[in-house]
């Protein structure tokens, strides 16, 4: 009341009317006085308006250099986690709007707030536009575009439809799935869904790195579940929504599907949709859908099925989902929605209609191929041996190494009897004849290993070398057979690589530019140590990158995780942090580094900036 007084009497104070000011082109203060003395005589009751239409950089220089440095490492930069996106200047212009300054507890026609029949409209445009952006019928389906992100979307779901204790299953979490479908250990209860809730996971056939419906049926039947999830944060394959029907029908469970990370996909219609199998849907709104950051909540409604009563009489079964679902969002959980964000998914969901966003989309997938191709004639291992989707998953601790014989030279024993060079390729825990011919340093032979030595000793004694300090990587050696022919001796070994984790290797990447993110694969024993680096293909490719980038940028992940294992060799402790230590200590590795990362910016910088004009950056150097 006191502003809106002062605001009054400042206005009354001035003879013309109040008219934005500009300056070269740029809209400094949206409501700035045309005479600045008008400030100086209210200073004492109303100096704010002035500074509330200021800009950024005049108000918060820190956060301005702070949002500038984040355009710069965007640009030069490799954006490889599957769950981010760049979203379009439209969409952060809405985000950014006055609709933020809006309070609106409830739904439209039915809000808690008076003035809010303009956020109605932008609400009720938003829900319209989710249910033709997924080609689905209002009769049949509703949504709520309120929920705030992906995980309290899930848990308002669980809410709305179980009572505490129930039980859900749902994708375990070191084979792809996400904390908020529910996770523990055999000591701790990680996920705040497994506390209020009963949850067993369902899991991968590890042999296959699909998932095993098979197993899923058999656990289902024993743990009768009253929900399921099908949907996962780190799975590179389809899911079979029908197969999963089936096991919930035969339970009496309601089908969750979880579609944030594919939902972009789904609506370009460009892999197959789970709504016509699943009794609810959930979506972020940020990833492959590249919207503003938010979620949406889709469910049936209507008729659910037609019971027989008697023999004249037929009684309608309708879904109670939306109020149940409603209610769970606001008032059970959430506040005030965040109309900015509602707004800003209303033009996403726009686009997403588009001839454009559907091109897109297929790029999205035909870029993966090409990268989990790429990647695998790079000799890396993929769960599932592959992608159908957006991103790949690659299993890091079965990866191997090879060293040129150009690499090593290293003098053994004190007779100088001979140079080793070496070369050797190796899977984690799996047994390989590692080999090489050793014979004045210049002869590879992939057999065995074999020392030449000279007639020094008069016995010929067969001499058991420490073979690991042949070797600079980590690793197991096993002499397994030793034998002489014409004054060779040959040693054959087994070599058991100890690999390498997406925790190590995310930092090499991220130092050079290249933003990835480690993750759990089949077989981890804690999610602490993940054995695996996700990567997705939807931000590059929204820059416009095609399937040639991507091959090029499985070369810069290739040197990245080569790299990495090089100063894991050379670390002497155990720990996460050693290994940094070792990294920024070593000159060597910091030249390395420095140079794969100004490849990897040279590359990036090619491609168009999205969100903000090159032109504009304050740090383009």
């Amino acid at each position: 009341m006191a502003m809106a007084m002062a605001l009054r009497k400042l206005s009354s104070s001035v003879k013309s009317p109040i008219r934005p000011l500009f300056n070269g082109g740029s809209l400094y203060y949206m409501a700035s006085l045309p005479n600045e003395a008008v400030y100086d005589k209210e200073r004492n009751r109303a100096t704010w308006p002035k500074q509330l239409n200021a800009p950024l950089e005049v108000v918060d220089p820190e956060i301005a250099d702070i949002i500038e440095l984040e355009k710069a490492r965007q640009w030069k930069g490799l954006e490889l986690i599957p769950s981010e996106n760049f979203t379009s200047v439209s969409v952060m212009q809405a985000v950014g709007s006055v609709m933020t300054n809006k309070y609106s507890e409830g739904y439209p026609g039915a809000r808690y707030y008076g003035g809010n029949e303009f956020i109605d409209m932008a609400e009720s445009l938003c829900q319209k536009r989710a249910l033709e952006a997924f080609r689905l019928d209002p009769a049949k389906w509703g949504v709520n575009v309120q929920s705030l992100s992906g995980s309290p979307a899930n848990f308002q779901v669980y809410t709305a439809l179980l009572k505490p204790h129930e039980r859900i299953m749902a994708l375990d979490l070191p084979h792809g799935g996400h904390l908020s479908h529910g996770y523990q250990t055999d000591t701790k209860k990680i996920s705040a869904v497994s506390i209020f809730f009963e949850t067993m996971p369902y899991r991968l056939d590890e042999s296959t790195g699909y998932i095993d419906y098979d197993q899923l049926e058999k656990s289902a039947t024993l743990f009768r579940p009253k929900l399921i999830v099908a949907g996962a944060s780190a799975y590179a394959r389809l899911y079979d929504y029908a197969r999963i029907r089936k096991v919930c029908d035969k339970q009496k469970a309601v089908l969750l599907a979880d579609m944030a990370h594919i939902s972009g996909l789904v609506a370009a219609g460009v892999i197959p949709s789970p709504f016509e199998y699943a009794d609810v849907v959930t979506t972020t709104t940020h990833k492959s859908l590249r919207g503003p950051r938010g979620a949406m909540i889709f469910f049936r409604k209507g008729v659910k099925e037609i019971n027989k009563q008697g023999k004249e009489f037929l009684l309608k079964v309708l879904y109670d989902y939306e109020d149940k679902v409603n209610q769970a969002v606001f008032p059970g959980l959430q506040g005030g929605p965040h109309n900015h964000t509602i707004a800003g998914l209303a033009v996403a969901l726009k686009q997403a209609t588009t001839p454009e966003y559907k091109a897109y989309q297929e790029q999205v997938l035909s870029n993966c191929s090409k990268f989990a191709q790429t990647l695998v004639k790079h000799g890396y291992e993929l769960v599932s041996g592959g992608t159908e989707n957006h991103l790949v998953l690659v299993n890091l601790k079965n990866k191997g190494i090879s060293i040129s014989t150009d690499d090593h030279c290293s003098q053994l024993l004190t007779e100088r009897l001979l140079c080793f060079r070496n070369f050797f390729s190796g899977n984690f825990l799996t047994p390989l004849m590692a080999s090489a011919l050793c014979s004045g340093c210049n002869e590879f032979e992939a057999t065995a290993i074999e020392f030449r030595l000279e007639k020094i000793f008069s016995d010929m004694t067969y001499y058991v070398i420490d073979v690991g300090s042949i070797h600079p990587f980590d690793g197991i050696y096993i002499v397994n057979r030793v034998s002489m022919n014409k004054g060779v001796i040959t040693v054959s070994w087994n070599f058991l690589l100890q690999g390498i984790d997406g925790s190590r290797v995310e930092k090499v990447l991220e130092a050079v530019h290249i933003a990835a993110n480690k993750n759990t694969v089949p077989g981890d024993v804690s999610a602490m140590v993940p054995g695996g680096i996700r990567m997705g293909t939807p931000a590059l490719t929204s820059r416009g990158f095609v399937e040639e980038d991507f091959a090029k940028v499985a070369d810069f992940f290739d040197a990245a995780v080569k790299l990495a294992m090089k100063i894991k060799a050379e670390t002497k402790g155990t720990k996460l942090k050693d290994f940094l230590a070792t990294m920024q200590s070593s000159a060597q590795f910091q030249s390395e580094i420095a140079k794969l990362c100004h490849e990897v910016q040279e590359y990036a910088k090619q491609f168009p900036t999205i969100g903000f004009e090159k032109e504009t950056m304050k740090y383009q150097d």
